[in-house]
């Protein structure tokens, strides 16, 4: 009825309809006649206004229209829920991309609907989800791949965007074509629910994160392995646009639900290297060599001391972060320099709980060098109060092995 006074085109149009449709009719009674249902299920459970709104304002969402309708709406699903799963757990996660679908579907109805033509498939709800990742991860790096082919040039690799710019960068297209599409002759593509579906993921996004609902499963999740490298990729994200200040925030947040988390230290040693909080850093880079040392990273531990040794003799080090670093020396096996904050830490701190065993390591050292007289020194002072109950016996063990000329 819409087209009866339209050009000729649409009266054309018209007639080929008619004709289409009464194969369609003789092809449905046929079907009818061999035992198909009379009204069949994507009938029944599609969302058509005409309808009414239940049960398909909800089962439209497990409907799709192929395969291929199936596959792509399953895999940005994966891309984006994953996350949001391990962020807020199923529940919520269920409940938002549930939800999410069902307003997709009145976004759709409300903006522009065709009377007659159901709507199926789960892309409302799996916008919804987009939208909650914009919210939730709004700087994340994402890395994608690209090929470029012309008669000119072949050309593929990956480059990496944030978050924001990608899923802003879908929502506007997908603006462009509820703008230029017509739903009854284009290709059947439901852009308004796109529309309302990622609104509303995004303004339910926003109050789960703001109001604090998912905040138990939330640090939950922020000490599994896959949201500590979350946490990494919106720390490198945050490096890369010279948010500094953030990062060491995000950085003290992770080290503080795991305190040996190796690459927040590295880059908690590099942002805060960069700021020049020196208070900090001595602290941030032996927890950090020490880490490089357990994982068997030996070149890169000994290149760490000497890069920020300035920093670490520059300032006071206390009795602790002094025996750390002569540890750390000694295993990469830089004895003079070990030997030199075994000397350190004796010196200035004579009433340390940590003297003792630095005399001892420092003995070893110098009879490791053959150097005997030094040793037994260290040794002798060990035979003195107040060593002598801890470390009385290993000291006299050690000065029978050593040399006679020096015992």
């Amino acid at each position: 009825h819409e087209i009866e006074n339209k050009s000729w085109e649409l009266q054309e149009l018209k007639v080929r309809w008619k004709t289409i449709y009464e194969r369609y009719k003789k092809l449905e009674q046929g079907l009818v006649e061999k035992g198909m249902p009379q009204d069949p299920p994507f009938n029944r459970y599609a969302f058509d206004r005409s309808r009414g709104y239940f049960p398909g304002l909800f089962t439209h969402i497990f409907l799709h229209a192929g395969f291929m309708h199936l596959l792509f709406n399953m895999f940005l699903l994966w891309i984006v829920g994953a996350s949001i799963e391990e962020r807020w757990g199923p529940l919520l996660f269920l409940g938002v991309y549930v939800s999410g679908g069902m307003a997709a579907g009145l976004a759709q109805e409300i903006i522009r609907s065709v009377s007659g033509i159901g709507m199926v498939g789960a892309s409302g709800a799996v916008a919804a989800v987009m939208g909650a990742f914009l919210i939730r991860h709004f700087k994340m790096p994402i890395r994608f791949f690209y090929l470029i082919f012309t008669f000119y040039m072949f050309r593929s690799g990956t480059t990496i965007w944030p978050a924001w710019s990608l899923l802003l960068l879908w929502f506007g297209q997908q603006l462009l074509y509820a703008v230029l599409s017509d739903p009854r002759f284009g290709p059947g593509v439901a852009y308004e629910a796109h529309i309302g579906g990622f609104i509303y993921g995004a303004l339910v996004g926003w109050f789960i994160l703001k109001g604090g609902v998912a905040a138990t499963w939330e640090k939950e999740a922020a000490t599994t392995k896959v949201g500590m490298e979350l946490r990494d990729q919106e720390v490198a994200s945050l490096m890369e646009n010279r948010e500094f200040d953030s990062a060491i925030k995000l950085l003290d947040s992770q080290l503080t639900d795991n305190p040996r988390h190796l690459p927040a230290l590295l880059a908690a040693v590099r942002a805060n290297a960069i700021k020049e909080n020196k208070a900090r850093l001595p602290s941030l880079v032996l927890r950090a060599v020490t880490g490089l040392l357990e994982c068997g990273q030996f070149e890169e531990a000994s290149f760490m001391i000497d890069d920020q040794m300035p920093t670490l003799a520059e300032g006071m080090l206390p009795d602790k972060e002094a025996m750390t670093l002569a540890q750390a020396l000694t295993r990469l096996k830089r004895y003079p320099d070990a030997l030199r904050w075994y000397g350190y830490l004796i010196q200035r701190y004579p009433s340390s709980p940590f003297r003792g065993k630095a005399l001892f390591s420092a003995g070893k050292l110098h009879k490791e060098l053959r150097q005997s007289a030094e040793a037994e020194k260290y040794f002798r002072t060990l035979l003195e109060k107040p060593y002598r109950i801890e470390w009385g016996s290993v000291a006299q063990s050690e000065l029978r092995t050593l040399p006679d000329s020096a015992a």
